[in-house]
């Protein structure tokens, strides 16, 4: 019981740093947004908005650390945003640490979304870990 109770001290500590990390992140990469916008101003002084397609994907990451006295690899992950987003696990320390690559590639749909990460491991005690994403494409 109380091996339970630090492992569920070390989730819960490790789902604040993880939260405080996932805002930061989310922060960053809405300051990068898909498109931009420009103002041009003619001859005339009239200014007229013109929107600039990005050509290059938005790249972020966010790291996954394992506090735990036993060993928790990430299996896998999966995405529920269909169209324009991967995610990819990179480990840094097998069972203890992990990198998670986002990618928003320009071909994601225009406007406000949602996706949910879920990271399979393979831990009885903590079979998965999931993380919200969300912000507005331009």
């Amino acid at each position: 019981a109380e091996t339970i109770k630090e492992d569920s001290e070390v989730w819960q500590a490790l789902a604040q740093e993880q939260e405080a990390a996932y805002l930061e992140a989310k922060q960053d990469f809405e300051a990068h947004q898909v498109q931009l916008v420009t103002i041009a101003h003619q001859d005339t002084a009239e200014a007229k908005a013109q929107v600039v397609q990005v050509k290059e994907a938005i790249k972020k990451s966010f790291n996954v650390r394992n506090f735990a006295t036993e060993a928790i690899k990430l299996t896998t992950i999966e995405n529920t945003m269909a169209q324009g987003l991967e995610a990819q696990i990179d480990p840094i320390e097998e069972g203890r640490e992990y990198m998670i690559r986002l990618v928003l590639k320009p071909d994601a749909p225009k406007g406000p979304f949602e996706a949910t990460l879920t990271l399979k491991t393979d831990s009885a005690k903590i079979p998965q870990i999931q993380v919200s994403i969300s912000g507005t494409v331009l």
